[in-house]
């Protein structure tokens, strides 16, 4: 008896191991089998791609795959294929790799546009500074060498220097103002109106990279534009406190009885260029240089000159608080011996 139960039971095993099922070790087995046939085919017939994986899911004892060969080559790119031909949730699965490729496509695509956008404006700025550059020298040499030198370096004691100030190097709206306004009691004399917005933006971007001062700095005329707008009150009130100055200073040196003659006003505002003749300034009381300009032009000719201005030297010269008359005493001193 216990040997027919024996023989019974071996019959039926094969019977009770096929109503389990395989095993997962063995359905996987299965799948990547047929994983490797599929991926082995990419350049064959997708109807031969289909059919694998439902000759794959009849073995397996699953529903058969009737979602088209897209699909199957969606797997395999995003190694899925073992889940679809288990068919465990493989769309969500591909659906999901999908969305994740393109973003990442997207990103990559957003990343590229920048890096060529910050290559394009900097692109874009080279040619700029190198525009300007080329204009701001011009300006510079028609306007500014004659105090400030070829070099940069100006005239110690007389003219500053650009190269390496610290008006070249940090102030940027100081440098602004200085070209707009000029600077009282010097020979900087101001360019708002003598020179367009486009000019001085030039002029300032050259003075801010010549001579190894290479900031990088790009000054437009926008910018100078913007400062001459929100500065405009401050300086008018700055020129009304000065002018105001000047007629106090005016009538207390009349009511003193105070006035200063042609050498007071060459000594304080003249002599730094007129006594050695600095850029080519007549020398003060030198019959060689005074005596051909003044046969040439006469004494009038050379006030007009020194009051509007001429060559190096800005109108007024560099006398900020000097009427017509002192420019004219001034004149009439320096030419002493020549009348």
């Amino acid at each position: 008896m216990s040997l027919l139960i024996k023989y019974s039971f071996l019959l039926i095993l094969p019977l009770l191991i096929s109503a389990c099922g395989k095993s997962n070790s063995e359905l996987n087995r299965v799948a990547e089998v047929s994983c490797a046939i599929i991926k082995s085919t990419n350049l064959l017939q997708s109807s031969i791609r289909v059919k694998e994986v439902n000759e794959a899911r009849t073995k397996l004892n699953l529903p058969p795959y009737l979602e088209g060969d897209k699909i199957i080559l969606s797997s395999v790119k995003y190694n899925l294929c073992t889940s679809l031909i288990l068919n465990e949730t493989y769309v969500e699965k591909i659906s999901l790799a999908t969305q994740q490729e393109q973003d990442e496509i997207a990103a990559e695509k957003k990343r590229q546009a920048e890096i060529v956008a910050i290559e394009t404006a900097k692109a874009e700025e080279e040619r700029l500074l190198v525009d300007l550059m080329a204009s701001g020298k011009k300006v510079y040499l028609a306007r500014c060498e004659a105090c400030h030198r070829p070099n940069g370096e100006g005239i110690p004691g007389v003219f500053p220097a650009i190269k390496g100030s610290d008006l070249a190097l940090n102030d940027r709206p100081g440098h602004i103002d200085i070209l707009l306004n000029g600077r009282t009691g010097t020979a900087m004399q101001a360019f708002a109106k003598k020179l367009t917005l486009s000019e001085i933006a030039a002029v300032i971007t050259y003075q801010r990279n010549a001579w190894g001062n290479n900031t990088g700095d790009i000054v437009k005329a926008s910018e100078v534009q913007t400062y001459a707008s929100e500065n405009q009150s401050r300086h008018f009130q700055k020129s009304s406190v000065e002018a105001l100055q000047h007629e106090i200073l005016s009538e207390k040196q009349v009511t003193m009885n105070i006035v200063r003659t042609g050498e007071d006003i060459y000594k304080s505002s003249c002599a730094a260029c007129h006594s050695s003749g600095v850029l080519g300034a007549p020398k003060n009381q030198n019959a060689g240089d005074w005596g051909p300009r003044l046969a040439e032009k006469g004494k009038k000719g050379l006030w007009r000159n020194a009051i509007k201005g001429i060559n190096a030297m800005p109108p007024m010269g560099v006398c900020g608080n000097c009427s017509e008359d002192d420019i004219m005493a001034a004149i009439n001193y320096m030419i002493e011996g020549n009348l």
